[in-house]
């Protein structure tokens, strides 16, 4: 079963990592309190956060920039049921695969 936990600000997000350590981030660029650019960022070159697969959302069509920048998937909102569900079935097969590999 997944949890979900909502973050949205700057201190919040990373403070929910460190706490929750979780399989997989979503992330809108466009958030009230802080920027998901810097944010996805700072994820990927951190060591120690790198690791953790970050699928952006966003209203604008900047797909390129994402992927440039690390994350593992975009998508263009809104999104409908169908591609939520889609995106949701994909972390959790890439998380079960990647937990395979390792044992």
């Amino acid at each position: 079963m997944l949890k979900v936990v909502v973050a949205i600000s700057y201190l919040e997000i990373f403070d929910s990592i460190i706490k929750y350590n979780p399989i997989a981030i979503t992330l809108d660029v466009n958030m009230p309190e802080s920027n998901g650019w810097k944010i996805l960022k700072l994820l990927k070159t951190d060591i120690n956060l790198r690791h953790i697969p970050v699928h952006v959302i966003s209203g604008e069509d900047n797909k390129i920039m994402a992927l440039k920048f690390g994350a593992k998937s975009f998508s263009l909102k809104p999104l409908s049921n169908t591609s939520l569900d889609e995106l949701i079935s994909g972390i959790v097969q890439f998380y079960d695969h990647a937990k395979k590999r390792i044992w």
